[in-house]
């Protein structure tokens, strides 16, 4: 997504290669039951989200470039502003998936989503406050003395 600036496109190739890699990674025969494969919405949710996350930081993409007309400034640095909304977010959703893939097998789907959004929001607060603390550090007055 990144490459090409193109979510969509990105999520139209990557689901059906998706949709039969999965139950041939975990042994099954087709067609399978949604029962079988509980990790089917987390993979879907992590496409998605690594697609749209990918737009974000793609500075080919037509939406980056068509604000970066409009408003007059540089392309680059939008997608740098960009990529300052969309990382936290990228990093959270990193240990989310993480504790989903952990928690699956033992807890179940829901509970498992649950904690997995639980632990991503608690990361993605925490790492936007400690960004927020550091722009206020750095953009404190110096004081000088005698």
């Amino acid at each position: 997504s990144t490459v090409i600036g193109r979510a969509w496109g990105t999520i139209g190739i990557l689901i059906p290669l998706a949709f039969e890699m999965l139950p041939s990674f975990l042994g099954l025969s087709l067609p399978v039951d949604l029962i079988q494969v509980p990790m089917l919405s987390a993979l879907v949710g992590a496409i998605v989200s690594g697609a749209v996350v990918g737009k974000h930081l793609s500075p080919v993409a037509d939406n980056t470039i068509m604000a970066s007309t409009i408003v007059g400034c540089y392309h680059l640095d939008l997608v740098k502003s960009q990529a300052q909304l969309a990382l936290p977010s990228f990093i959270a959703s990193l240990f989310g998936y993480y504790v989903v893939g952990l928690t699956i097998n033992t807890y179940g789907s829901v509970p498992s989503a649950v904690m997995g959004l639980a632990v991503a929001l608690t990361i993605n607060f925490i790492i936007i406050h400690l960004l927020y603390w550091l722009s206020q550090y750095q953009n404190r007055p110096k004081t000088r003395r005698r």
